[in-house]
Order: structure tokens, then sequence, then C-alpha cells
């Protein structure tokens, strides 16, 4: 009878241990030496923890300072989110240098969430200079009238690349990741509040991406799906972290790292929010790399380009 009893406490003591893992997220790991995350309670290893052999997700928040330059890697694909304000051409290009990516099809696809100039100038340039993506995927119409959609059309257009408007529900296989996207399409917001939101899924392993929306999308988001859509491991807090942090999304996503795409000295009240919560964080004035095989993730950095 004891043996049993105590069996039976064992296995609900593991399985509350698995449960717990489970709404935690999946372990997150830092290389040794590599720019830590602004807190100190997170775990560094000396080597790269995945086999020669495993299929990876990989994810590169260029460090341009401030704008959204996001490459997705996986199954022999790559593609570009958004991309920067003009004057960021230059680091893009050195990355793809440092990184020994060649030829104007260095990017399967463009993605791109909203059209504001640090988001979308960098990718037209890259298409007026003959890069050549298989596909083009954006929240608009080729005839949708932002000014700055209508002087990227043209080049688009000139190109000959596929364009995919994308809705909420769209679902992107890409080289075995998957891309779901949100969009609140009511007539009258803002062009920010616009934005696709973009969940990266590869095995467990989960990145909510959400470009520059408002309080107002998150609030629509909560209040139209459900909230376990929502829960990842990684986090890119929306518009550069000027707005004030909505507590009850974030708390929804549940974020074991968030990614901040600024400086840290133009986002003084997140950080402070950050602080008080001890929330492991990286801002852009280095390339970070998340790499994950779907079981685990590992961090490192690189000096901006």
């Amino acid at each position: 009878m004891k043996k049993t009893m105590l069996r039976i406490i064992l296995f609900l003591l593991v399985t509350m241990l698995l449960c717990q893992a489970s709404a935690q997220g999946l372990p997150i790991y830092y290389q040794l030496g590599t720019k830590a995350p602004e807190v100190d309670e997170v775990e560094f290893i000396a080597h790269c923890p995945f086999e020669e052999d495993e299929a990876i997700l990989t994810i590169d928040f260029l460090g341009i300072y401030r704008g959204d330059s996001i490459v997705i890697s996986c199954g022999g694909k790559r593609m570009l989110i958004d991309g920067g304000p003009e004057f960021k051409i230059g680091a893009v290009e050195r990355y793809l240098q440092f990184n020994q990516i060649e030829g104007k099809d260095a990017f399967d696809a463009f993605l791109l969430t909203h059209a504001h100039d640090d988001h979308i100038e960098v990718p037209g340039i890259l298409l007026g200079k003959g890069y050549q993506p298989a596909v083009q995927y954006s929240p608009y119409n080729l005839e949708s009238t932002y000014e700055l959609w209508r002087q990227y059309v043209p080049k688009l257009e000139k190109s000959g690349i596929e364009h995919r408007k994308l809705v909420t529900g769209d679902v992107i296989d890409f080289g075995g990741a998957k891309m779901t996207v949100w969009r609140w399409d009511k007539k009258g917001i803002d062009i920010n509040n616009h934005c696709l939101v973009t969940m990266v899924e590869f095995g467990d392993a989960k990145i909510l991406l959400t470009a520059d929306i408002g309080a107002d999308a998150q609030k629509w988001m909560l209040e139209n799906f459900d909230h376990s859509l929502f829960k990842s491991d990684i986090y890119k807090i929306p518009h550069h972290g000027i707005d004030r942090l909505f507590y009850p999304y974030f708390d929804t996503v549940a974020p074991q790292l968030v990614i901040i795409t600024n400086q840290k000295s133009s986002a003084e009240r997140l950080e402070k929010a950050l602080q008080n919560r001890r929330v492991p964080r990286y801002y852009i004035n280095r390339t970070i790399r998340l790499e994950t095989n779907g079981k685990l993730w590992y961090v490192t950095t690189q000096p901006a380009p």
C-alpha cells in the first residue's frame, strides 16, 4: 500500500513539473561570453547545443538601433520581414556579406507588416537593386492608398515578383516553419493598428512578432481569439518599445525573453517596466540571433552590421 502511494505521489510530482515546464515555455540558453540580456538570471552554455544535421529555425534581429529588420531562415529558405529605413540599407548589405549570403536571390520572400518608412524603405531599395524574392507578402491590395505603399508598388510590379495579400488566419509554411498572421482590418484605425502580427512556430518553439500594433489592436486580439494562441517563448515588443506596455496582452504572451527594436535610451518607460518584472530583454544595438530545433532556444549576438 505504501509503495503504491509513493508511486502515485511520484507520478503526480513528475506530472506537475512537466506541466510547469510546459507552461513556462521552452528552455532558452545563451552563448557563454555573449552580451547578456539585461538580467543575470539566465543560463549560459559554452557550446552550441544542436547536432550538426538538425533542422534549425534561425531568426536574426539586425542591429540597426531603431527599426524592424528581421531575417528568418529555415529549411534552406530566407525571408526578410520589413527591413528598416532608407539609411540602414548599408547595414542590411553588410549583414549579408558577414553571413556570406550572395546573389540577387538572397531572399526567397519579403514580408511587409505596414507601410511606414522604418519598415518599407529598405526592401524598396533592394528591389531597385535587382533583388528577386519569389514572393512579396503584405497586408495590402496593390491598389491600397497608403503613400509609401503607392511608392513601393511600381518597384514591385517592375520586378515581376508575385504579391500576396495576407489576412487574419492565413498560414505560411516557410521551410518547415509555420507562420500564422492576424490583422485588424477595421476601417478608420491608424496604420500601426493595421499591422500584420505573425506567430512563428517550429516544433514546440514559438516567437510572436507584433510589428507596431498599439493597445487597441492588442485588445482586439484578446477579445476575438483564444488567448492560448498568443503564448510564446519570445516576444518582439510592439512599436519599438515607444508605447506603454499593455499588460493584459503582455501577460497573455508571458514571454521568457523579449526583443525591443530600439535603443534602451529611447525606451526608458518600457525599460523600467521590464526591470520591475525581471524580464530578460535585448535592444538592437547588436544583431540578436535566435536559433531553435523546436525543443530549445539558443541565443547569440553579433556586432551591429
